[in-house]
């Protein structure tokens, strides 16, 4: 039977991917053009995609004048920092739950899923609580320990699951050549799901990256006569141009131009996240 495809269907298919990546990918052109275009040429009646004329007066402002990149790079470290410890603490609980006799474990993982379920803006209120009274407020310790409690339930979750497909054949195996279950877990279980820990690690990098409640922490109330009561030295990316928006209005423009620049580190885990699918 012959499956080589017609000359005519090869053009449909490509044609058919063509559109799909100018559809998905277009906004983000776009995006992108538009930081290397002055303001007047936005409003303009006839917008073009190819700057005219090319600036780099947003990224300028963004990252010189209003230090955008100590926020990215607060971003970057609390997501990274989170999305390991989930990880690791998530590995050993799913282990735990998945591979040794644990009584009840079902009923402990809905309890774990339960944290799920309590809306995350009733949250703030308490968390800015202790975090005060903790002493915690404008670090990245409180930042950490809350994205950690929001993500830990989903990876926990997930690394369960695929932990389930494993052969119980492997453990009896590597009880019987005397390899211990710590053994078991670091040089035995995780290897074989290495695929399935960058796919959740990516998912918690995301979630981490993007959470809405950690910002909230960092509603310090100053006094007006306080030299550092503008001085957020702990921000992430997007509690930033959240209140940047708010105390320049219009002008916040360097900021909407310079976005172009922020879902780099989800493209880049994206691409880490689908070779090591591919090879799993």
């Amino acid at each position: 039977m012959n499956n080589a495809r017609s000359p005519l269907q090869t053009i449909a298919i490509y044609l058919g991917a063509l559109l799909i990546l100018v559809w998905s990918g277009g906004p983000f052109i776009w995006q992108f053009s538009t930081s290397f275009q002055l303001d007047k040429a936005l409003t303009s009646g006839s917008p073009s995609l190819i700057p005219a004329p090319f600036t780099l007066e947003h990224y300028y402002n963004a990252f010189i004048e209003k230090q955008l990149h100590r926020y990215v790079w607060n971003s970057l470290v609390v997501s990274l920092a989170t999305t390991f410890l989930c990880l690791f603490v998530g590995s050993l609980a799913a282990f735990a739950l998945s591979r040794l006799n644990v009584k009840g474990r079902f009923g402990i993982l809905m309890v774990i899923l339960s944290v799920s379920m309590f809306p995350q803006i009733a949250l703030v209120g308490p968390l800015y609580l202790v975090a005060t009274n903790l002493g915690l407020l404008d670090t990245y310790t409180a930042l950490i320990i809350t994205d950690l409690a929001l993500g830990l339930p989903l990876v926990t979750w997930v690394l369960f699951g695929y932990f389930e497909t494993l052969p119980r054949e492997i453990d009896e195996a590597a009880r019987m050549d005397g390899v211990s279950v710590p053994g078991l877990h670091w040089h035995i279980i995780l290897p074989m799901s290495l695929p399935s820990l960058v796919t959740t690690g990516l998912l918690a990098f995301i979630t981490a990256w993007n959470e809405p409640v950690r910002p909230r922490l960092h509603l310090q109330h100053r006094s007006p006569d306080d030299p550092c009561r503008h001085r957020q030295f702990h921000q992430p990316i997007l509690r930033a141009l959240g209140r940047h928006r708010r105390s320049f209005g219009s002008r916040h423009r360097p900021f909407d131009r310079a976005g172009a620049v922020l879902p780099a580190p989800h493209h880049r885990r994206a691409d880490a996240g689908r070779h090591q699918g591919m090879k799993g």
